[in-house]
């Protein structure tokens, strides 16, 4: 049986990357992350708002791509 992975907060993200807050919602940063298919929205809580959630594998991987490119994070 596999393991279920569970998404992370915006918190989490930012914890793993080792970025701050501001950096993490820098239009650069956001844009490439979404278009990656790293993080995703989902509405949640009443009234209805959009959250920012990560899979930990997923980012992980977006990491060493970037890294495997000599890109700098």
């Amino acid at each position: 049986m596999s393991e279920v992975e569970i998404a992370v907060n915006v918190k989490d993200i930012i914890k793993m990357l080792g970025w701050s807050l501001r950096k993490f919602h820098t239009p650069k940063w956001k844009k490439e992350l979404i278009s990656a298919g790293v993080i995703f929205y989902r509405m949640e809580g009443r009234p209805r708002k959009k959250k920012i959630y990560a899979f930990p594998s997923r980012l992980i991987k977006w990491v060493a791509h970037k890294a495997a490119k000599g890109e700098m994070i």
